[in-house]
């Protein structure tokens, strides 16, 4: 029974923790990659913070949604599923640029040439070995903004 808890609370933890930081942090809102407002979406009162009670409200729906049996547990199972749904919603966000629900040859090409522009630091199009680790963690996540191509 202990061990049922503590591997729920993991699984709540996990589920909740990650989309939580991302729109504490200011990543996945509105316009990343086309993404929900999560932070509009958990803040519900509307007052611009995130309150202990909303960060709970959200994990518990979450966990809620997950637990598609409804026994108070997440399975390996039930965790894969929605790991794998949100990835698929992301990439639907991300390239679906028409909002039909799928992925055309034409946008996935979209996206793999964005990728590539975005990899090709030096603009000279092609990517040399190093030069593609730092041009898709810069540009991918806009830590360090867009690389100075003058």
């Amino acid at each position: 029974m202990k061990r049922s808890l503590i591997l729920a609370a993991a699984a709540v933890a996990t589920i909740a923790a990650v989309p939580l930081a991302g729109a504490i942090a200011g990543k996945g809102g509105h316009g990343h990659h086309g993404g929900p407002d999560r932070f509009g979406m958990i803040d519900t009162d509307k007052d611009g913070k995130i309150s202990k009670a909303e960060a709970t409200a959200f994990g518990d729906a979450r966990f809620a949604k997950a637990d598609t049996d409804g026994d108070g547990m997440l399975s390996r199972d039930e965790m894969f599923a929605e790991i794998v749904n949100r990835m698929i919603d992301r990439r639907l966000a991300m390239a679906d640029t028409d909002g039909d629900g799928a992925i055309s040859r034409a946008e996935a090409q979209a996206v793999g040439e964005k990728r590539f522009a975005r990899m090709d630091a030096n603009d000279d199009g092609a990517i040399e070995k190093g030069e593609g680790r730092r041009g898709h963690r810069h540009g991918h996540h806009g830590r360090h903004g867009d690389v100075d191509k003058n």
